[in-house]
């Protein structure tokens, strides 16, 4: 089993593999993987890939990875806006960033605040009176 942490360029960041022989059928630990971080220096996608050698078997994952300390970001590149309201759309049409944290009890909604991934789930269904 062979894996490597791969940056989305394709560049390899770590690899490493595992010798063992992998039983047919069931659920196998192979092992862990430990990969220090330490040589990131800005936030990064990165896949993770395993593959079984001589097959065609293979995953892979895709993940974040932060350095240990973040970049200071100044306030007076990214404006940090509570609500959203005229100031706010006329610092974007002029270029700019805005972090909107809003406060979810006073956002409008018919439909309750809530995270999903899925933009099939439940929720959206039943706001969409499909279910």
């Amino acid at each position: 089993m062979d894996w490597k942490l791969e940056y989305l360029n394709g560049n390899v960041y770590k690899d490493g593999s595992f010798k063992l022989d992998i039983p047919n059928g069931g659920i196998t630990d192979l092992g862990r993987i430990s990969i220090p971080l330490t040589e990131i220096c800005q936030a990064a996608k990165m896949v993770l890939k395993m593959e079984i050698r001589n097959t065609s078997f293979s995953n892979n994952w895709a993940i974040w990875v932060y350095p240990d300390k973040l970049p200071e970001i100044s306030e007076k590149k990214v404006m940090l806006a509570r609500e959203w309201n005229n100031r706010v759309k006329h610092y974007l049409q002029k270029g700019g960033t805005v972090l909107l944290l809003a406060d979810t009890a006073q956002v409008k909604s018919d439909v309750p605040p809530c995270f999903s991934s899925i933009s099939w789930n439940a929720v959206c269904l039943v706001h969409l009176q499909i279910l």
